[in-house]
C-alpha cells in the first residue's frame, strides 16, 4: 500500500495539469492599466470642473 502523501502528491499534480491545460484553452483578454494624468497635461476647462469626476474609465478593445 502506498502512503498517504505519496496519493495526495500525484492528486495535486493531476490537478495543477488539468488547471494549466484549462488555462491554455481560454483566450484571454488583457485589461489595460489605468494611468492617470500628469498635471501639466489639465486644461483650466477640467480644472475649473468641480466635482465633474465621475470615476467612468474608457477602456479600449
Amino acid at each position: 500500500m502506498l502512503p498517504e502523501y505519496m496519493i495526495y502528491d500525484e492528486l495535486e499534480r493531476m490537478r495543477r495539469e488539468r488547471e494549466q491545460e484549462l488555462e491554455r484553452e481560454q483566450p484571454r483578454l488583457e485589461v489595460p492599466r489605468y494611468t492617470p494624468w500628469a498635471e501639466e497635461e489639465l486644461t483650466e476647462e477640467s480644472e475649473s470642473e468641480e466635482g465633474s469626476e465621475r470615476g467612468v474609465i474608457i477602456i479600449q478593445m
